[in-house]
């Protein structure tokens, strides 16, 4: 799988990229990077057991949300 960051500079590196709406790729890469934090935040939880831990959507929009504004 390829991260966010990879996708979106193989985006950039097309020529269809000249074409394409940027910021709706951009938009894209987002949407990847934020799912796969998720992900990577429940998998920890779920390989160390600490249960008492929040989940990955949580983890992202109180660590990331704010930011993004």
């Amino acid at each position: 799988m390829k991260t966010a960051v990879e996708w979106l500079v193989e985006q950039f590196e097309t020529t269809e990229f000249m074409f394409h709406d940027r910021s709706s790729i951009i938009n894209k890469a987002k949407e990847m990077e934020k799912e796969q934090i998720i992900n990577s935040f429940d998998e920890a939880i779920f390989l160390t057991g600490e249960y008492e831990l929040t989940n990955g959507e949580q983890y992202y929009n109180e660590t990331f949300k704010s930011v993004e504004q």
